[in-house]
């Protein structure tokens, strides 16, 4: 079966996420695309102009073929599933005819403009029906069995979320990769795909707005899931790539969300500061 580069950002709702949706000030385009696949639930996030190298746009940005995206993942998984698609901006009235029209979208959401990573994930998971929720990033490419695979460990007693990368952290610094060659516990689980059950979702309250506009909250999240008393786990060996080619973290210009631009650093140290106090039992001596 052939396998494309998806443009998986932020959920199997599959949230193709994938990551955070966030749009740059000088973009053509600032929408964020989120997928979701729920049954299981599988979140497709779209993030478009992100990239520093002009040359990756080709494949990621306004020209990326993410419809095929979305039917190559409905293909690759097996487990019944939603596509839900959370537009984070409307104002490119063609490609959000073209969404609202998909055969592969069973539900939409167009936001008036781009609200931001943590409430953008949260509200394709309101919208989503299924047990599962599925982030991925848009710069991931997926491949057979491997939703199946986590959907497996995560169903393990004591397990609150499952992805095939994460690290651990000492006090308040992150520390190596995990898992990579057997399943272990990580203290989070990476970004770029990460998989929860509803229920561990609404027990920690979904992901923190404070980090609005993006970057920290998939960290976040994985430290509340821990604080509730379950494992992150790292499950290597899986058909997934992260190509690392752009994202909220990787860009230098500012972020425009809720009518106001966000520099990286700016956000970054606020953003910071605030999970350090916000988790400081986790390292306190």
């Amino acid at each position: 079966m052939k396998k494309v580069i998806c443009p998986i950002l932020s959920g199997i709702v599959l949230i193709v996420f994938l990551f955070p949706g966030i749009a740059v000030s000088d973009s053509e385009n600032p929408n964020t695309d989120w997928f979701k696949d729920a049954g299981y639930g599988i979140f497709v996030h779209y993030l478009e102009h992100l990239q520093n190298d002009a040359d990756h746009l080709h494949s990621l940005g306004k020209d990326t073929a993410w419809d095929e995206c979305v039917r190559d993942l409905k293909a690759n998984v097996s487990l019944p599933n939603e596509v839900i698609l959370v537009i984070n901006g409307d104002e490119d009235v063609d490609f959000v005819a073209k969404a609202k029209s998909h055969k592969a979208v069973d539900k939409y959401l167009i936001a008036s403009q781009n609200t931001g990573v943590p409430r953008g994930w949260n509200l394709g998971a309101h919208m989503a029906e299924g047990e599962y929720l599925c982030f991925v990033n848009d710069d991931v490419e997926v491949g057979p069995q491997a939703i199946e695979r986590l959907v497996e460990v995560l169903n393990q007693p004591g397990v609150g979320e499952v992805g095939p990368a994460g690290t651990g952290w000492y006090k308040k610094t992150p520390g190596p990769h995990v898992g990579m060659e057997k399943i272990e516990p990580a203290d989070n689980i990476s970004g770029f795909l990460f998989l929860v059950k509803r229920e561990v979702y609404d027990q920690v309250g979904g992901f923190d707005d404070a980090y609005t506009p993006a970057l920290m909250e998939e960290i976040d999240f994985s430290f509340a899931v821990r604080d509730h008393g379950l494992s992150c786990l790292v499950v290597p060996g899986l058909d997934i790539q992260h190509h690392h080619i752009g994202g909220a973290s990787s860009t230098n210009k500012p972020f425009v969300c809720l009518g106001r631009e966000y520099w990286r650093e700016e956000v970054t140290a606020r953003n910071q500061e605030y999970f350090e106090q916000k988790w400081q039992k986790f390292w306190k001596d």
